[in-house]
C-alpha cells in the first residue's frame, strides 16, 4: 500500500509539472516488477520469469535483478511484431564490461537473425534492426548506476535516448517488425528461443519496463525519465573523493621518477595527484606496479548500506591494468576490498568482506605496467549517498591527521580533522623527509 501511495504521488507531481507530455495512449506493456511480472497497463501478456530472478529495491518500487546465467524474463512477441511506430523504455543498472551483453532480444524466421536487439558493447548501448547493427551510443552505462533506455522507432528512423536525452539517431527504413520468437529479456538468443551464450548474460538490475504502439516524442521521453529522477538524484547521489592522504611511487616506469598520468590534452605526462580527487572526468593519475594513492573524503565518510554497492572505483584506460583496493576506518589498518578493473567503474559493496565500520580511507594499488599511460589509470574514487555519514559523524571517527599549509610548506598535526582546512595536503602518518647530514642520509620529522 505504502508504495501504491508513492507512485500515486510521484504521477501527481508528474503531471503537474509535465503537462503537456503523454505517457499513457499506446502504453500495451508496462511492467512494474513490484514482487510479479504482471503487465499493469491492464492488457494481457504477464511476463515469464526463468531461473532465479529476484525481486529488489529498484527505481520506482521494486525492480527485477539478474544474477545467475539463464536468469531470462520472456514476454510476448505481438507487443512489436507487426508494427513500425514503436517505443521501448526501461531503467537498467549494471557494470558489465564485456564484448556483447543482451539486454532484449527478438529473432525472425528460425535462424539467428536479429529482429530487434538492444545489448551492451563495452558500455555502450548497441542496436541492431532487421539484423542491422546501428552506431553505438556516445554514453557508457556501466557504471554501476540506473539509466533510462529508451528506443523509440518510426518509418524512417530510430530514437536513442538515454536518461531523457537524444544520444543518437539513425535516419533507415524501419518497416513492420516480423518477429518469430518470444521477446527475451536478459540475453541473446542465437537460434529462435534457445542458444544462449553465458558470456552474454545480463547481470543487474532492470526497473518499469514498458512497451508503447506509437512513437513517444521527445517531451514524452523527458517525462519518463522525470518521473523516476527523483529517486535516483536522491538515493544515487555522487560523493567523490576529494583529498589525497598518502602516496607511494614504484618507479617501476623508468620513463618518469614520480606521478604521472593524463587529461584531456594526453599523456602520459607529468601531472598533479590532484588529478585523482577533482571529479574531472578528463584527468587521471597512473599507478604502475605498487605504486599507490590513498584517498578521503574531507566530509563524509562511506559505509555499507542496504541492498547497494557502497564503493565505485573508476580506470580510465583499457589496457588490462588492475589495482587491488583496501578500505579503512582509521587510517592506519587497512582491509583487502576487492580487484579493481581496467577501463570500467568496479563497484564493491563493503557487506562482501563484512566490513561495519565507516570507511574514511581508500588505498588503491597498481597492479601491472601496460597501457600507453602505464600502470592502473585512476580517475576517481566515488561513494553513493545511501552510503554515506556525514561529516561531523567522520570527526567522531578519525583521532589525528596532518596537513601541509599551502602557504608555509609546514605540516601542522590537527587532532580533530573537522578543523583542517580546506585545500591542504594531508597525510594519515607523520612526513618525513631525506636529508644530509655528516655525509649520511637520515630521516627526520617534516616539521
Amino acid at each position: 500500500m505504502i508504495k501504491i501511495l508513492i507512485k500515486s504521488l510521484l504521477l501527481l507531481v508528474f503531471f503537474t509539472s509535465s503537462s503537456l507530455a503523454d505517457i499513457t495512449s499506446g502504453l500495451v506493456a508496462h511492467y512494474e516488477f513490484e514482487g510479479n511480472l504482471n503487465n499493469s497497463s491492464g492488457n494481457e501478456n504477464n511476463a515469464t520469469g526463468h531461473g532465479t530472478l529476484d525481486f529488489v529495491d529498484g527505481v520506482i518500487g521494486n525492480g527485477i535483478q539478474f544474477n545467475e546465467y539463464l536468469d531470462l524474463l520472456e514476454t510476448n512477441s505481438t507487443l512489436l511484431s507487426n508494427q513500425t511506430n514503436t517505443t521501448i523504455s526501461i531503467w537498467i543498472r549494471t557494470n558489465q564490461n564485456s564484448n556483447f551483453i543482451g539486454i532484449l532480444s527478438t529473432i525472425k524466421g528460425t535462424g539467428n537473425d536479429n529482429e530487434y536487439l538492444i545489448g551492451l558493447e563495452y558500455g555502450n548501448i548497441r542496436i541492431e534492426i532487421h539484423d542491422s547493427a546501428l552506431d553505438l551510443s556516445t554514453v557508457k552505462i556501466n557504471d554501476s548506476f540506473y539509466h533510462l533506455i529508451t528506443l523509440v522507432t518510426t518509418a524512417d528512423s530510430v530514437s536513442l535516448y538515454i536518461d531523457g536525452v537524444l544520444d543518437n539517431q539513425s535516419l533507415i527504413s524501419i518497416g513492420n517488425f516480423e518477429i518469430d520468437s518470444s521477446i527475451w529479456l536478459g540475453n541473446d538468443q542465437d537460434s529462435l528461443n534457445g542458444s544462449w551464450d553465458s558470456d552474454q548474460q545480463f547481470n543487474g538490475i532492470m526497473d518499469d519496463l514498458r512497451f508503447y504502439n506509437r512513437s513517444l516524442s521527445s517531451t514524452d521521453v523527458t517525462a519518463l525519465y522525470e518521473l523516476g529522477s527523483s529517486n535516483i538524484l536522491s538515493n544515487v547521489k555522487i560523493h567523490y573523493a576529494d583529498t589525497i592522504l598518502d602516496s607511494y611511487y614504484s618507479g617501476v616506469n623508468p620513463d618518469f621518477d614520480t606521478f604521472y598520468g593524463g587529461d584531456a590534452d594526453g599523456g602520459p605526462k607529468l601531472v598533479p595527484l590532484s588529478y585523482a580527487v577533482d571529479a574531472d572526468e578528463t584527468t587521471a593519475i597512473s599507478l604502475p606496479t605498487d605504486s599507490y594513492l590513498t584517498v578521503g573524503f574531507s566530509k563524509v565518510a562511506i559505509v555499507d548500506a542496504a541492498n547497494q554497492d557502497d564503493l565505485y572505483i573508476v580506470e580510465a584506460g583499457s589496457g588490462g591494468e588492475d589495482a587491488d583496493v583496501y578500505v579503512s576506518s582509521d587510517f592506519n589498518n587497512f582491509t583487502y576490498l576487492g580487484l579493481a578493473q581496467d577501463d570500467v567503474t568496479t563497484s564493491f559493496d563493503l557487506a562482501d568482506i563484512g566490513f561495519t565500520t565507516p570507511v574514511v580511507a581508500v588505498k588503491v594499488v597498481g597492479k601491472d605496467n601496460g597501457g600507453s599511460w602505464p600502470g592502473f589509470d585512476l580517475h576517481e574514487v566515488k561513494g553513493l549517498a545511501g552510503s554515506v555519514i556525514e561529516y561531523d559523524d567522520q570527526c567522531k571517527i578519525v583521532k589525528e591527521i596532518y596537513a601541509k599549509s599551502p602557504n608555509t610548506g609546514k605540516w601542522i598535526l590537527f587532532s580533530n580533522p573537522c578543523d583542517l582546512p580546506v585545500g591542504w595536503e594531508t597525510s594519515a602518518e607523520k612526513p618525513l623527509k631525506d636529508v644530509l647530514c655528516n655525509n649520511k642520509v637520515v630521516v627526520i620529522p617534516m616539521f
